[in-house]
């Protein structure tokens, strides 16, 4: 064996006590530290403003050591214990501001049900225990009563509803609008035909027809003025004109040539009607 032996490693004070017994030393019982239950695997509850993106990913028991998963608060808000009653909770316009707003404020009684609201529109339900009235019995000979009544009621007069009548209207007797409306319509179509017809009279009557006489003379004047521009127009050829003057006044003479023989191809018709402008 060896020379190294356990006991080497206590001290002689240590170890022994006042009779020079070996005393057991045992060392410091520590501090049992307190085992809660963890959080639910890969939970992201109450992780809020940490690091931590899942708690308790692997069976963890412990906290983080620089963000803790659990917060104080972290849950559903601060205990509020017995001092918060849920049935006694703030209702519209019951505020301490509310009449410095201008807002109504809630009058409580409007809320409260009248007597009629607290009469029963129905009879209880019977009990169990309750039983209907049996036996009863009556003496009335329902056919006799109902021969005497009868035979004793007064028949009701039937008052039929009265007809309308028509002399009771209040255009009774009257011209109907309408027919007024009709009259006047046609009062107005046959003034602006009459009107129509008068003009067409009028027009008519300043048309004349020109003799043979007046024809024949119009036709020889017109030919003697052909006659004559034609020989002007002809003497003076294109060839000769030399200033603007000559050659406005050769195109003026073609122009009037046109005229003059347009209105002879007019008049060289059988019928010839004049229209009279100074009427």
């Amino acid at each position: 064996m060896s020379g190294e032996c356990v006991y080497d490693l206590v001290s002689a004070s240590d170890s022994l006590g006042a009779g020079g017994n070996v005393v057991n030393v045992k060392p410091a019982a520590t501090a049992k530290k307190s085992r809660r239950a963890p959080p639910p695997t890969a939970s992201t509850f109450g992780i809020h403003g940490t690091s931590a993106v899942v708690a308790n990913a692997g069976g963890e028991y412990t906290d983080a050591s620089v963000h803790p998963s659990r917060k104080p608060i972290g849950t559903f808000g601060r205990e509020v214990g017995s001092t918060v009653t849920p049935e006694n909770f703030l209702r519209k316009n019951e505020g301490p501001l509310t009449a410095s707003r201008g807002a109504p404020t809630v009058d409580n009684s409007a809320f409260k049900k009248s007597e009629y609201h607290r009469e029963k529109t129905k009879p209880d339900v019977p009990l169990r225990n309750e039983r209907p009235v049996m036996g009863l019995r009556t003496e009335k000979n329902f056919v006799v009563a109902n021969a005497v009544e009868n035979t004793m009621a007064v028949p009701t007069k039937v008052t039929p509803a009265p007809q309308p009548r028509a002399t009771d209207r209040e255009d009774f007797g009257k011209v109907p609008q309408y027919i007024t409306e009709i009259k006047e319509d046609m009062t107005a179509r046959k003034q602006m035909l009459e009107d129509h017809k008068g003009a067409e009279r009028a027009a008519q009557e300043r048309w004349s027809e020109l003799s043979a006489s007046e024809l024949a003379q119009l036709l020889d004047g017109l030919q003697r003025r052909w006659d004559a521009l034609n020989k002007d127009y002809q003497t003076k050829g294109f060839n000769k004109l030399e200033t603007p003057s000559q050659r406005a006044h050769q195109e003026l003479v073609e122009k009037q040539l046109v005229a003059v023989e347009f209105a002879i191809q007019k008049l060289s018709r059988q019928h010839v009607f004049v229209f009279d402008d100074q009427k």
